[in-house]
């Protein structure tokens, strides 16, 4: 069973070493659309799924999905179908970042909405997105920086960090946890609705 799932998105800021280096680790690399650009200047072949609007390269000899329903984004088609082809998949996505902040936005509400366990190759760190009733703890990340954001109305708590705080409601237009400073023994809580933590630094792949 495949545990071990690369997504690439088309975002156009990205480490090509460090997205190489996780390709290299996958078991099953997928892009969608344009991210298939990205894999395959790196001498990767995917799977390429999505509406096909904006990948430029040659997709000769790859497997092609092709999926034209408007009413969802290419990364709500990348994670339906990890979904319902790896279910048990431990899922990272990299070519988040980009010059469209509404592509960012709308690739955090694709997570927000999928039951996969999700992770962000990011540019300065990873991303890891924690839903309603999660208790989540790292070891070693003493002197990282740590930011909470929620994904929609949420209640969390975090400690083992510079400046804890209990379970409470966290928002955009409101309280929230950024460049917080972690220690050894870091905690998250998620009481309900979903939230991303950004960790700085890069991890080795899975």
């Amino acid at each position: 069973m495949t545990s071990r799932v690369l997504g690439v998105l088309g975002g156009q800021f990205y480490n090509p070493q460090t997205v190489l280096t996780w390709c290299q680790a996958a078991e099953v690399i997928i892009a969608a659309d344009s991210g298939a650009d990205l894999c395959i200047d790196l001498g990767i072949k995917p799977i390429v799924i999505g509406d096909m609007d904006s990948v430029h390269s040659d997709l000769t000899g790859l497997k092609v999905i092709k999926i034209e329903d408007q009413s969802k984004t290419d990364c709500d088609k990348l994670l339906d179908w990890v979904s319902d082809n790896h279910p048990a998949a431990d899922v990272v996505l990299a070519g988040v970042e980009g010059d469209r902040l509404d592509h960012i936005l709308a690739t955090l509400g694709s997570c927000a909405r999928s039951d996969l366990p999700i992770r962000l190759l990011l540019q300065r760190g990873t991303g890891q997105i924690v839903r309603s009733q999660s208790l989540l703890s790292h070891i070693g990340l003493g002197g990282r920086r740590v930011s909470l954001m929620p994904i929609g109305p949420c209640i969390a708590g975090m400690s083992g960090v510079e400046w804890p705080f209990e379970p409470q409601p966290i928002d955009l237009t409101g309280f929230h946890s950024i460049s917080n400073l972690a220690h050894d023994n870091f905690m998250l809580e998620v009481i309900e609705g979903t939230a991303l933590l950004i960790i700085e630094g890069h991890p080795e792949p899975w």
